[in-house]
């Protein structure tokens, strides 16, 4: 199951709210498209801590952080 933030329905009703004609697409290329801008909030926006490279995602709720704690 892939993580990013926020949910498919929520994203169609912001950008139809928008009049936005470019959010179109089947679920898959929308999910996709919700990884990315995922992945571009993490790089940008989490500053890194010490320690392991999923430690700043897990102190903060990232995505990968979120992950590695649900594989543990």
């Amino acid at each position: 199951m892939p993580y990013h933030y926020g949910k498919i329905a929520d994203a169609d009703a912001y950008h139809t709210a928008r009049l936005n004609v470019g959010w179109a697409g089947d679920d898959a290329a929308k999910t996709a498209a919700l990884i990315r801008a995922s992945s571009w909030i993490d790089a940008t926006y989490l500053t890194p801590c010490s320690g392991d490279e999923g430690s700043r995602d897990a102190a903060t709720g990232g995505i990968r952080g979120r992950r590695r704690q649900q594989e543990e």
